[in-house]
């Protein structure tokens, strides 16, 4: 199996039920493989019930993905009924742009700075 380290990083704190997620770089499909099954194994251990999972997404060194790759997001929606709020952080226009195609909702919300996606995520509903 191939190591993912430089394009990617799944950090978990399940007593949080949290997960800040790195992106660095452009996925192939092999890559891209890889990064949703470790995702959706660290969603599936760290949630606690329904719609308790806090994700912190930092893809500021991230690069726009390629179409084949930007649209293959089915393997998320079976993912999202744990989610409670998840945290895009990105410097692109065109990649924000480019993700809100895919990832939206009202448990989503685009940032510019980490620091402002960690208030949101730390706010009490």
């Amino acid at each position: 199996m191939a190591d993912y380290d430089d394009l990617f990083t799944i950090e978990t704190k399940p007593e949080e039920a949290f997960i800040h997620i790195v992106i660095k770089g452009f996925f192939n499909t092999e890559s891209y493989a890889q990064y949703k099954s470790d995702t959706t194994k660290a969603i599936q251990s760290v949630e606690k019930g329904n719609r308790s999972v806090r994700i912190l997404n930092d893809l500021t060194e991230c690069s726009v993905q390629s179409q084949d790759i930007a649209k293959d997001n089915e393997w998320m929606q079976p993912l999202k009924k744990y989610v409670k709020k998840n945290a895009v952080v990105l410097n692109s226009v065109i990649h924000k742009m480019q993700l809100q195609r895919s990832v939206s909702g009202d448990t989503v919300r685009y940032f510019d700075t980490m620091e402002a996606a960690q208030e949101w995520l730390d706010e009490k509903d």
